[in-house]
């Protein structure tokens, strides 16, 4: 923002030590920028592994079908339910949503965490990687509900009470992730740092 602000000649100017405004700037901002590796780092890696568990779990689940299979055929007993049907998708794109924000979590984590990285990279990446993990859980929730529907089809009214409890992790992981992902967008594609229309100095 404050390159923005000053004429283009200033970013080529040395100062008493020798340094570029480039160079005091990094010297500066050096503590902070350690710590937001640290946080990036354990963030990324507590959400890889979260991400890494539901594509154990949905992995499991796709082979392990709710009803169990014909025995002689080896096809699935409800494979005609559209309940089957809807557990059969959510569970695949839980899956594959699971797997791509492990993907990304791992570049995040090899990452070289430069300033430059910090601007936009670093942060669209986790804003894409919590909005996938976010997705994977909620396709899984739904194939959850959808394969116990199809085991109790007799008896609905047990199941019935079972659907708020599967919306409440998803309602727990949206209210705690949402002022992080509110920040992350808004300081990522929102306006800039002084939030008004600035004109360069000269």
């Amino acid at each position: 923002e404050v390159e923005n602000l000053v004429p283009e000649t200033t970013s080529t100017l040395y100062n008493r030590r020798g340094l570029k405004p480039r160079q005091v700037f990094e010297e500066a901002h050096e503590p902070l920028r350690k710590e937001a590796e640290e946080w990036m780092k354990y963030t990324a890696s507590a959400c890889s592994f979260v991400a890494a568990l539901i594509a154990t779990v949905t992995f499991q689940a796709i082979f392990t079908v709710p009803g169990g299979t014909d025995e002689s055929s080896g096809d699935p007993l409800h494979l005609s339910d559209s309940r089957f049907m809807i557990f059969t998708v959510a569970d695949t794109l839980s899956f594959f949503a699971s797997c791509t924000s492990v993907l990304i979590f791992l570049t995040i984590l090899t990452s070289r965490y430069s300033f430059d990285d910090f601007l936009v990279s670093l942060p669209k990446k986790m804003i894409l990687g919590l909005s996938i993990m976010f997705f994977s859980i909620a396709a899984m929730l739904v194939a959850f509900s959808t394969a116990l529907f199809t085991m109790l089809r007799k008896m609905p009214l047990l199941v019935i009470p079972v659907l708020p409890l599967a919306c409440l992790p998803v309602t727990i992981f949206v209210m705690l992730q949402y002022p992080l992902l509110k920040e992350m967008i808004s300081s990522t594609y929102g306006n800039n740092l002084f939030k008004r229309n600035t004109r360069p100095w000269f």
